[in-house]
């Protein structure tokens, strides 16, 4: 089975009341990179020797405007305010009852809202990880 993008969605918040969904997001994407770190020694002949270092990750989204969804502006007012903030992202595995979950707390980079005349406007966020990626 395929994992779609209508299986991935991103939650402001964790549980409960203050958990709100993204449900007008057009895409959503979680990315993980590492620092690798060089070990090379004489020894090691011409090639170099790596070690992974510390990672990082982030979160891109590109979500439709819509009069009932918030989070626009929750996320442009965490960005000015320099708040940190939790978010979630749920995988849910196609044809089993199984739904990964990847969460921690973020703060915004970039927020951006564009429109094109007679279209509907999106504004899209990057939320950078502070700490662990945490799973369950």
């Amino acid at each position: 089975m395929r994992v779609r993008g209508k299986d991935v969605a991103l939650y402001a918040g964790l549980e409960g009341e203050n958990r709100v969904l993204l449900g007008l997001s057009k895409s959503c994407s979680l990315q993980v990179n590492c620092d690798m770190k060089e070990f090379s020694s004489v020894l090691s002949g011409r090639a170099k020797r790596m070690r992974p270092g510390r990672y990082g990750w982030s979160v891109d989204t590109e979500v439709v405007t819509d009069d009932t969804d918030p989070s626009g502006i929750t996320f442009l007012t965490a960005l000015c305010e320099g708040r940190r903030m939790t978010v979630s992202m749920s995988i849910e595995i196609p044809g089993s009852a199984v739904t990964k979950r990847f969460y921690g707390d973020v703060c915004v980079q970039t927020w951006k809202l564009s429109g094109a005349i007679g279209s509907m406007s999106t504004y899209t966020v990057t939320l950078t990880g502070d700490g662990d990626l945490l799973n369950s």
